[in-house]
């Protein structure tokens, strides 16, 4: 009998999917009612009701089956490396705080009435990973040339973000911002970064999250008035 672990990955794809198929059920992934009532971006119901909460559950919706199934391919062939590198609860936190990057930097600079949701902030997430594993170990031939096979896929990513108007593109910067930063707080086997390192990366993320946020609420009131 064959016990194979279940990893983080397989986790995320299964809780996305039910959701997905949870919300199908109740009116369609397309249906903007549906997408507000399970937790997509909204800039409205973050400002005036506080709910914060959507910077995570909006990682977990699709809008459409196509959404759904790409992040998905994308998570399950990219995810597995980063999960082994950066150890199953590491990566989840990355996985999950770059994704809220992504979102509030949507808040941010995005439309004030536009409704935002998918996991593709989570996964340039880990395309940021990519670029800070070449920016903090360039010295090391073997991990350079692992991050640099990935950067024909990282510029492709971002001309679909920024050519396909239905695609968030601020989400998805913000996502590999996030990424970015995750690299200099978590360590890699065989490879400790300074502790100075972590105490600036965790205090850029921080301060990043909360200019974006201020820019969020001053742009909407400013729309407002």
């Amino acid at each position: 009998m064959i016990n194979k672990k279940i990893t983080a990955i397989d986790a995320i794809i299964v809780v996305n999917v039910i959701i997905f198929l949870i919300m199908t059920l109740a009116g369609g992934t397309t249906n903007t009612e549906v997408l507000l009532r399970f937790g997509a971006m909204y800039k409205p119901y973050i400002i005036v009701d506080g709910e914060f909460y959507r910077f995570i559950t909006a990682m977990f919706i699709h809008i459409g089956l196509v959404h759904l199934l790409m992040n998905m391919f994308v998570l399950k062939t990219m995810g597995p490396t980063f999960e082994r590198l950066f150890g199953t609860k590491n990566f989840v936190i990355i996985y999950i705080l770059s994704g809220i990057m992504g979102n509030i930097m949507g808040f941010g600079f995005g439309s004030v009435r536009s409704v935002e949701a998918g996991a593709s902030t989570s996964i340039y997430g880990l395309m940021g990973i990519i670029l800070g594993l070449y920016f903090f170990y360039k010295e090391e031939s073997n991990i350079k040339y692992f991050a640099k096979q990935y950067f024909p896929f990282i510029v492709i990513s971002l001309i679909y973000s920024i050519t396909d108007p239905r695609v968030s593109v601020l989400g998805h910067l913000g996502g590999l911002i996030g990424g970015f930063l995750m690299t200099g707080i978590f360590d890699i086997p065989y490879h400790k970064l300074p502790t100075k390192t972590h105490i600036i990366f965790s205090a850029a993320y921080v301060v990043l999250g909360a200019i974006f946020l201020l820019i969020g609420y001053i742009t909407a009131f400013t729309l407002a008035y």
